[in-house]
């Protein structure tokens, strides 16, 4: 059963993929913060992603040096039931965000509203409006 927040939907479930160091911790810190977000895996190598992947998930967060993403992270943006993705750079002061659409933002301080608008265009609509 998934964790509910306060509002009664679902919590944002989210995947840390090579996420350490200084870098890793306060991402951790940020998402542990917030109460409607849970980490529900926290992978140290892309290899494990395929795993992470097959419960469900609304977002993964990663990092990237070179502004480059492994094969293994593209592919979960194409797949049956993609997964928008977001890549903090090593220094904290941008994130991308990968799905529907592709957002830039600002440093870590704009990390949990970046993923609340992901997962909002990337989770389907039940019922009316």
């Amino acid at each position: 059963m998934l964790e509910a927040n306060g509002n009664g939907t679902s919590a944002i479930r989210i995947v840390l993929a090579e996420l350490s160091g200084l870098l890793g911790a306060v991402v951790r810190r940020t998402l542990e913060g917030e109460r409607d977000m849970i980490i529900v895996a926290d992978i140290a190598t892309v290899d494990e992603l395929a795993d992470a992947l097959r419960q469900p998930v609304d977002v993964v967060v990663t990092s990237s040096a070179a502004g480059h993403l492994a094969a293994q992270f593209k592919t979960i943006l194409f797949s049956a039931t993609p997964v928008p993705l977001a890549v903090v750079s090593v220094d904290g002061s941008r994130i991308d965000v990968y799905g529907h659409t592709i957002t830039y933002g600002g440093g870590l301080d704009s990390l949990t509203g970046l993923i609340r608008e992901a997962v909002d265009v990337a989770r389907p609509r039940i019922g009316g409006a």
